[in-house]
């Protein structure tokens, strides 16, 4: 059974890693949806914030590094429905 302070840090380390992706690129700062996914990040709802950056990175795929860190951590929580399939 996991630890409520082990989960409470896992999250920060995903949202950690998220805002440091997501701030690498200009570009991907100024799509909307990002700045909604950082809100998301901010109120600490992850998975709410990787379902608005998946919307966003399907139609324009800036950040490949951003786009592959998003799609595994939907497939290990289980919020996609599709397999993953990295970006090359």
């Amino acid at each position: 059974m996991e630890k409520i302070s082990e989960k409470i840090e896992t999250e920060n380390e995903i949202a950690k890693k998220l805002i440091e992706l997501i701030e690498r690129d200009k570009h991907t700062m100024l799509l909307t949806a990002v700045q909604f996914a950082l809100r998301d990040l901010a109120d600490g709802q992850i998975n709410s914030a990787l379902l608005r950056l998946k919307i966003d990175l399907d139609k324009l795929i800036i950040n490949k590094e951003l786009y592959n860190f998003v799609q595994k951590l939907l497939e290990d929580r289980n919020l996609t429905g599709e397999k993953f399939k990295p970006m090359i």
